[in-house]
């Protein structure tokens, strides 16, 4: 049950990065590595990022990959989520009709 709970948090720091590094996007002009680099808040979110793939590995030790690998694939839900209250982004009926069959198979991996 851990490594549920492990991917879980890997798939919501995914997710969480994803929206911040379109947030430090949009505060450069010119995109460039150069720039990049300069853009605190676009390592930030790419630290983040590389760590939630550290946590991915620890959710791969002690759990299956058929188990771990959807529930990762989840950041999706989070994208969406983050998105809205970091962004301001809309969400849409077939994004929520997704984030509900995506956390429905996520709930019968869980238990079953």
């Amino acid at each position: 049950m851990i490594e549920i709970l492990i991917a879980l948090v890997s798939a919501a720091m995914a997710g969480f990065s994803t929206s911040v590094q379109k947030l430090a996007l949009s505060r450069i002009k010119k995109v460039r590595a150069r720039t990049l680099l300069a853009s605190k808040l676009w390592l930030f979110s790419t630290s983040i990022l590389l760590f939630s793939f550290v946590v991915y590995l620890f959710a791969l030790e002690k759990g299956q990959v058929s188990l771990i690998q959807p529930i990762i694939n989840s950041s999706f839900v989070f994208t969406v989520i983050c998105s809205y209250f970091i962004l301001g982004e809309r969400i849409t009926r077939r994004e929520v009709f997704s984030l509900v069959t995506i956390l429905t198979g996520i709930i019968f991996l869980a238990v079953g």
